[in-house]
């Protein structure tokens, strides 16, 4: 969508808006077909050139789409209506083919909603209903963790979804700090490694609103950290994993000891052939010496023996 961002009004208004970041300028988008029905407390999910948007009004459970090319709305009808909650929700795109919407009012039960509608059963520690809560996705973990709410229990105030499994848990976090339990309607995004937690208020009214900026390091799965200051160049680190010995790792000290019998077997082996290559080469040369000495003085004897012949 290039250097524009498109949103929808919460304050229940039907008309989409434009901010045009190069110029920082806000703007009425006009749009190919309009609905009358107004929305609120709603979440937008951008896949490709499409923004979809879900309910935000009571008893009306519709899937809306913005196409940002030929900026033109649809509304779709993916299956049967969750029975879960239609504004106030969490929604997160799950490598780019199903969006998951978690709470919500009202009845706040987790759902899913991939573009053909599914339920999606989830195991472990599952958080109590919620809504006016935030949520993000962290794919280095395949964890999205959603944050506070209403209404949020202090030892749930924050869960971990592990996307693999569907399976809650209560994540570490190593100190205290971050935002007042039950804070709601405020903005949460993973920049780097670390989660901005912002602005929101602590009834539906707006009144005791904040605008005190949280940043929870999450750099180190399940063993987070709230932090004053922001290092933009902080990676993820790697999740260790747990290596099964394996039967040939299992009897490696006694294939070290096999491999050591044959190296010196090996060397004993080197010693006496050499040994014996060596007395070879020795008697070799030997029997040459021997050889040439007997014929030489064989001629010798033979020059110097007294001659037996008798002259007439």
């Amino acid at each position: 969508m290039n250097e524009k961002s498109i949103g929808r009004n919460t304050s229940c208004d039907n008309f989409t808006t434009v901010y045009d970041i190069t110029a920082q300028q806000w703007s009425e988008l006009k749009t190919a077909k309009s609905f009358t029905t107004n929305r609120k407390s709603i979440q937008c999910i951008v896949s490709g050139n499409s923004i979809y948007v879900y309910g935000g009004v009571a008893n009306h459970n519709d899937i809306i789409k913005l196409d940002t090319l030929t900026i033109t709305w649809t509304e779709l009808y993916p299956g049967p209506a969750p029975i879960g909650g239609i504004q106030g929700y969490s929604a997160i795109l799950l490598n780019n083919l199903s969006i998951l919407y978690i709470g919500g009012q009202p009845g706040g039960n987790v759902r899913t909603l991939p573009y053909p509608l599914f339920d999606q059963n989830t195991s472990g520690n599952i958080p109590p209903s919620r809504y006016d809560h935030s949520a993000v996705f962290i794919s280095q973990f395949n964890q999205i963790l959603i944050f506070y709410g209403y209404s949020s229990y202090s030892t749930m105030s924050i869960m971990a979804l592990d996307t693999l499994k569907f399976e809650w848990s209560i994540p570490t976090i190593k100190n205290a700090g971050g935002p007042t339990i039950g804070l709601r309607r405020f903005t949460s995004i993973l920049i780097g490694t670390y989660v901005f937690i912002a602005f929101g208020a602590l009834n539906t009214n707006g009144n005791n609103s904040t605008n005190n900026v949280f940043l929870l390091d999450v750099s180190q799965k399940n063993n987070y950290e709230w932090v004053t200051s922001y290092d933009p160049i902080k990676s993820f680190q790697s999740v260790p994993t747990t290596t099964i010995p394996s039967a040939t790792s299992s009897a490696s000290p006694s294939n070290n000891v096999t491999a050591s019998n044959l190296s010196n077997n090996i060397k004993i082996i080197g010693i006496v052939f050499g040994a014996i290559s060596g007395l070879i080469i020795l008697s070799a040369v030997a029997i040459l010496i021997i050889r040439r000495f007997c014929h030489t003085h064989s001629f010798t004897l033979q020059d110097d023996e007294p001659s037996n012949e008798v002259s007439g």
